[in-house]
């Protein structure tokens, strides 16, 4: 009603994202988005948006989009799909949900959690699995055995004057988030002769986008960043004498062959660390394993990083919700009858 054609209407909304969302305004003309952009109001993304974000627009008119609904490979009707939820509710109710499960992507919207727990407690019994392909357990696990469950490490780069990346892509979309990158991109700017830029050092396999931003760039094999970070964890206790640190390098077991590294970069990179004790940060990437989160998360400590350009933060966690794998069993045992696939191709990219 109070449309005027041609003049742009704007609805602000967010986009989930793996660490949180990125907080949008959306243009639409005549009801149809055309322009997405990021809220200037919110403090973490000051206006700014990912290529991701930038390309959902575009989902709304991807010709190849299901258009009908399909049973069996033939055009349906909602009211043919409909009727089969009806029908198959009964057999639900009887054995309150469970043979039933739900295969979604991991999401932050409080909208879809509200909708879960309803069903939750109609069919109490049902499994609820989230799945996402290019997500590693390892750092979340290596939090939860480190600092307790239901915590999460957040990196305040805009705190940081030196930081070392292994194998952390941290500055693109796909594994860090908007307030990392323009943390990060805040200390590189010098508008008086009193700012300092901050510090990168880079330890990676493959060329990224982090890389590129780096002072210092040191190329390792993808199979060698354990051993690399276990060098370095060592030469840090050479220099700290932490305790703690050098009890958790104990508990390794010794090297048969150990690796051989640039001495004089495994040096500067801890002498430049240990210098800015309070204000460096350490940070292994999300698929980096279980042994490189916990010695990245012990330097930081023995940095006296925690608290400062580490922080940890404790988000809600659902008990109930369950693993690909979990329900890969239930359905091999014929427990699950009925699956209903919430985005995602688990077919193409589940293991």
């Amino acid at each position: 009603e109070w449309t005027i054609p041609g003049k742009p209407l704007f609805y602000a909304t967010a986009m989930p994202r793996r660490n949180g969302a990125i907080p949008l305004v959306v243009t639409t003309h005549d009801g149809r988005p055309t322009k997405i952009d990021g809220n200037p109001l919110h403090p973490a993304s000051g206006g700014a948006t990912d290529t991701h974000a930038q390309a959902s627009v575009l989902d709304l008119y991807d010709p190849a989009r299901s258009k009908y609904f399909r049973e069996k490979g033939k055009i349906s009707d909602r009211a043919a799909f409909e009727k089969y939820l009806e029908q198959s509710r009964s057999h639900w109710m009887a054995n309150q949900g469970g043979t039933l499960a739900f295969l979604v992507e991991p999401n932050f919207s409080p909208t879809r959690d509200r909708l879960r727990n309803e069903l939750q407690k109609v069919f109490p019994k049902m499994s609820w699995c989230e799945y996402d392909p290019l997500l590693s357990s390892a750092q979340a696990f290596a939090t939860q055995i480190g600092f307790g469950e239901r915590t999460r490490l957040v990196p305040r780069l805009d705190r940081a004057d030196v930081i070392l990346a292994l194998d952390s892509d941290f500055l693109d979309c796909g594994q860090g988030d908007l307030e990392s990158v323009r943390g990060f991109s805040a200390r590189r700017r010098v508008s008086a002769a009193k700012d300092a830029m901050n510090r990168l050092y880079v330890v990676e396999n493959r060329y990224t986008l982090t890389g590129a931003m780096a002072d210092h760039r040191l190329r390792v094999a993808a199979s060698q960043i354990p051993a690399f970070t276990r060098a370095l964890a060592e030469k840090m206790i050479a220099v700290t004498k932490d305790s703690s640190l050098g009890n958790v390098v104990g508990t390794l077991p010794a090297q048969t062959n150990p690796a051989k590294f640039d001495d004089q970069w495994l040096t500067e990179v801890v002498n430049d660390l240990v210098s800015k004790t309070g204000s460096s940060l350490v940070w292994a990437g999300p698929d980096q394993p279980v042994v490189v989160q916990l010695l990245a998360y012990a330097m930081n400590i023995a940095l006296k990083n925690l608290g400062r350009t580490l922080t940890v933060r404790e988000f809600p966690t659902d008990r109930r919700i369950k693993s690909i794998l979990q329900l890969a069993s239930d359905i091999g045992t014929g427990r699950i009858e009925h699956l209903f696939i919430l985005g995602g191709d688990p077919v193409y990219n589940a293991p």
